[in-house]
């Protein structure tokens, strides 16, 4: 099962998309595991271990250490790294925070590596999302 993630602007706006979003508003997809990888990646680049943040922790390892609070975390990509990874959406505030620093992390990346691609996909969309309204929904 995938995790894919949709752009979803107003009619008004559509004749004005980048072409990555001209005929479909689809804006990434991982495996599940995928994004929870991509994610982990993210949270490297900003300095801090997701899997030891609120929400993130099993059983087990919170009882050895306590959770971090996302009130100790200041990135951008914030909204992004603390969503669920099966619903929801992201606001149009949270796009236009985000979608430069996800390029500047991305391009650290291989040109070939999956998550660049997605990330660079993904950007595209939050950049419309910021520009025209609407938001991406994650389904």
């Amino acid at each position: 099962m995938a995790l894919d993630l949709y752009a979803r602007i107003p009619a008004h706006a559509r004749e004005h998309l980048p072409p990555a979003l001209a005929h479909s508003k689809f804006v990434g997809t991982w495996p599940h595991l995928g994004f929870h990888r991509f994610r982990v990646r993210l949270a490297q680049a900003e300095g801090f271990d997701l899997d030891r943040m609120e929400g993130f922790q099993d059983e087990g390892e919170s009882r050895l250490a306590p959770p971090r609070s996302w009130m100790s975390v200041q990135t951008p990509l914030k909204p992004l790294l603390n969503h669920s990874d099966a619903d929801g959406s992201l606001s149009r505030a949270d796009c236009a925070a985000m979608y430069q620093r996800l390029r500047e992390v991305a391009a650290q990346w291989p040109e070939d590596d999956y998550d660049r691609v997605q990330a660079e996909r993904l950007a595209v969309g939050m950049e419309a999302v910021a520009e025209f309204g609407g938001r991406i929904d994650f389904r």
